[in-house]
C-alpha cells in the first residue's frame, strides 16, 4: 500500500525547511554530523554521505530529503518519538518511518533492519540458491559418457570445467560471494521504480513522493529467478541465466578421425610409396556433449551502464536514489560493521 506523503501541511513545512537548508545547510549538516557521531555510528555514516548531496543546485526534492534526514537525526539523538515526519522521509528511505505510528529510534532501526533482511533473503533464494541448485544438479548428473561441460561467467570469473562432475564446489563458491556490496543499490532502485509507478498511476509529476509499506513480494518481483530477467519495472536487478545446450565438442580439443589398423577397407600410399590399409575409423572427439552456461551479474555489470541509464532516471529520481542509498548504506554499515 502506498500513501501520498506530501500533503499541504507537509509541503508548507518542507518549503520552510528547504529555505533554511539553502541558507544554512552546510553549517547545520556539519553540526548534525558531529552530534550524530556521538549518538550512533549508523546515523553518522548516513549523514556524512548526505551532507555532500546538499547544495544550491540540488533539486527541491533532494533538499527536502536531506533536511528531513537531519530532523530525524536530532530526534534520534534526543530519543524523541517520531510521529509522521512527512513525505520527505519517504524520499530518503521510504520505509524508514511509519506515518501512522509513534516510533522510538529502536523501533525505527528494527523495522528498517527487517526490510534489509527480507531483501537479502530474496537475493539468496531467488538468485544464489536457484543458480547453485542448477549447478549442483547438472554436475552431479555427469556420471557417464559423453561427459558434460559447464561454464560459469560473472564480472570476475570466466571458467569452463570438463568433465563437469565435481565443479559445483568451485562454482557455487563464486556464486555465494556475489552481491554482498549491492543491497543498498537493490533497495534504493526498487524504491525509485515503485515511486515512479505510483506517480504515473496518479498522473502526477516526479516531484511527488510516496511512503511505501514494502512487502517481500516486491523484492521477489524485482529479483525474479533463474532464466527470468524481466519484471514489471523492466530489467530485474540481477541478470542470471543457466542455459543448457547441445551438442558440443570437448573443450580445447579438435575432433579428428582415429583409424583402426589391421583392416583392408581402404588404403593410401605414403610419401615413401608404402601402401597402408585401414578401416574408416571413428571420431576421436564426437560432438555430442551437453553444456551448461551459467551467467550471474548485476544488471549494471551485464550492460556496462549505470543504473540511472538502464532505468531512465530523471534528475529527481537520480537525487532520490542517491539519498536513499546513503541512508541504507549507513544502516547496513552499522549492522554489519
Amino acid at each position: 500500500m502506498a500513501k501520498r506523503a506530501v500533503k499541504n501541511g507537509a509541503k508548507t513545512a518542507g518549503k520552510a525547511a528547504a529555505k533554511a537548508a539553502k541558507t544554512g545547510a552546510k553549517a547545520t549538516a556539519k553540526a548534525a554530523a558531529k552530534a550524530a557521531q556521538a549518538a550512533a555510528k549508523a546515523v553518522a555514516s548516513a549523514v556524512a554521505k548526505i551532507v555532500g548531496l546538499i547544495a544550491e543546485t540540488m533539486p527541491y526534492s533532494l533538499i527536502i530529503i536531506a533536511v528531513i534526514a537531519l530532523i530525524i537525526i536530532f530526534a534520534l539523538m534526543f530519543t524523541s518519538l517520531i510521529s509522521g515526519a512527512g513525505g520527505s522521509v519517504a524520499g530518503g528511505g521510504a520505509w524508514l518511518v511509519d506515518d501512522d505510528k509513534n516510533q522510538t529510534p529502536e523501533e525505527i532501526y528494527e523495522g528498517y533492519k527487517e526490510f534489509i533482511e527480507q531483501a537479502k533473503d530474496v537475493m539468496e533464494t531467488q538468485a544464489k540458491d536457484a543458480l547453485e541448485g542448477n549447478v549442483s544438479d547438472f554436475c552431479n548428473g555427469d556420471t557417464s559418457a559423453p561427459r558434460k561441460i559447464i561454464q560459469y561467467v560473472d564480472k570476475s570469473h570466466n571458467v569452463t570445467f570438463y568433465p563437469a562432475r565435481g565443479a559445483d564446489g568451485t562454482i557455487n563458491g563464486y556464486i555465494e560471494q556475489f552481491g554482498t556490496e549491492d543491497y543498498a543499490d537493490y533497495m534504493s532502485l526498487l524504491f525509485v521504480l515503485m515511486t515512479r509507478e505510483k506517480q504515473q498511476a496518479d498522473g502526477v509529476t516526479d516531484e511527488e513522493i510516496y511512503d511505501f509499506d514494502f512487502k517481500k513480494s516486491d523484492f521477489e518481483e524485482f529479483m525474479k529467478t533463474v532464466n527470468d530477467n524481466s519484471c514489471r519495472w523492466g530489467d530485474t536487478f540481477v541478470y542470471k541465466t543457466a542455459v543448457e545446450t547441445s551438442p558440443h565438442a570437448c573443450p580445447g580439443q579438435n575432433c579428428k578421425t582415429e583409424y583402426i589398423s589391421g583392416c583392408h577397407c581402404s588404403s593410401y600410399t605414403d610419401s615413401e610409396g608404402k601402401i597402408h590399409h585401414y578401416c574408416g575409423g571413428h571420431p576421436y572427439c564426437p560432438v555430442n556433449h551437453t553444456k551448461l552456461t551459467v551467467n550471474l551479474y548485476t544488471v549494471k555489470d551485464y550492460y556496462h551502464k549505470e543504473y540511472s541509464e538502464i532505468y531512465n532516471f530523471t534528475e529527481n529520481e537520480k537525487a532520490r536514489y542517491e539519498a536513499s542509498k546513503a541512508i541504507i548504506g549507513g544502516l547496513l554499515e552499522y549492522w554489519e560493521g
